[in-house]
């Protein structure tokens, strides 16, 4: 706020100008973010090594390790889906543990039907290709079923079916997406998941 206010006071908006991280890095938020960055990364090698990089940084208050450490894209870590299982879904008892649908209806997700689907995938052959690597990942880890696998009866895979209505916007699909076919944007009047009775 303050960088834009010198902006407008000076009538002039170049990149250079509005870069307010020198700033933003010397203030109390900036500090703070300093003094817990890479605690996910130290983990990434091991429990111990995790547990022993922690220390490091809780003692050092974010000095040591020195720098920003970048984990490799969670997509790059998925594994080929060699003789996959059937995937059971555990039985619900509508009191305790609810099924996808009743998760769904209680996190006021609304998009109306008529609305264009705000996930669409880049390149629809590539689907069959997923399914012979991976299995169709995005069809299990989605928690609302908005991907579903279509079979024939003899069980071959025919294509993946968007019901897009029961989006939550949590994008686990674009974040784990092996083949980096799922594009997701925003829906059509911001639409999504409300969240007030949960």
């Amino acid at each position: 706020a303050d960088k834009i206010y010198k902006c407008l006071q000076a009538n002039s908006f170049t990149a250079e100008e509005l870069d307010y991280r020198q700033e933003f890095d010397a203030s109390w938020a900036g500090q703070e973010m300093f003094a817990s960055k890479n605690f996910r990364q130290g983990f990434h090698k091991g429990l111990i090594a995790g547990m022993f990089n922690t220390g490091l940084h809780l003692l050092s208050k974010g000095k040591i390790p020195a720098g920003r450490k970048i984990l490799p894209a969670d997509f790059t870590r998925m594994k080929e889906a060699n003789n996959p299982k059937e995937h059971l879904r555990i039985r619900t008892d509508q009191m305790l543990y609810l099924d996808i649908m009743g998760d769904v209806y209680l996190s006021g997700t609304m998009h109306r039907e008529d609305e264009p689907s705000h996930i669409t995938f880049k390149d629809s052959a590539l689907l069959a290709e997923d399914n012979r690597l991976y299995d169709s990942p995005a069809t299990r880890f989605c928690p609302a079923e908005v991907y579903e696998k279509k079979e024939d009866e003899q069980g071959r895979f025919i294509d993946i079916q968007l019901n897009f209505s029961n989006c939550l916007h949590c994008k686990p699909c674009v974040i784990k997406d092996p083949l980096q076919n799922i594009i997701w944007a925003p829906p059509e009047g911001g639409e999504g998941p409300n969240y007030k009775k949960m």
